[in-house]
């Protein structure tokens, strides 16, 4: 309960929170779903990292330990261990997407909106 909680690094922010800061473009966001999930869609501009592969490549994002990182998956299980991951790894602005990904489609219904914010394939 709530002792995890209080050692948490890393923020959670709600979906309308975080597309305000995805149309600034102010920050790097993360997508740790398989890339056959991402291939499907994904926000614009999201790297994919895979959950299974980051503790092995995250050197890769040594140049991003000061940035806002807002990291998403599909329903929010895998993002808050990656979240974290990343906080026990010197990165100090992260930030976890409640929900993820499938609160996009139920929220984001106008295409204007989709098409600014998603790539589909």
């Amino acid at each position: 309960g709530n002792r995890y909680r209080s050692s948490m690094n890393y923020k959670l922010i709600p979906f309308d929170q975080a597309k305000d800061m995805i149309e600034k473009n102010t920050v790097l966001l993360m997508d740790v779903r398989t890339s056959n999930e991402y291939d499907l869609m994904h926000i614009k501009n999201a790297i994919n990292i895979p959950i299974q592969q980051l503790e092995a490549r995250i050197k890769e994002l040594d140049a991003y330990k000061d940035r806002e990182i807002i990291v998403y998956c599909s329903h929010s299980h895998r993002s808050p261990q990656a979240s974290y991951l990343l906080t026990q790894n010197g990165f100090n602005k992260v930030t976890n997407l409640q929900q993820g990904m499938h609160i996009w489609k139920a929220t984001v219904k106008d295409k204007e909106s989709n098409d600014s914010l998603f790539i589909a394939q």
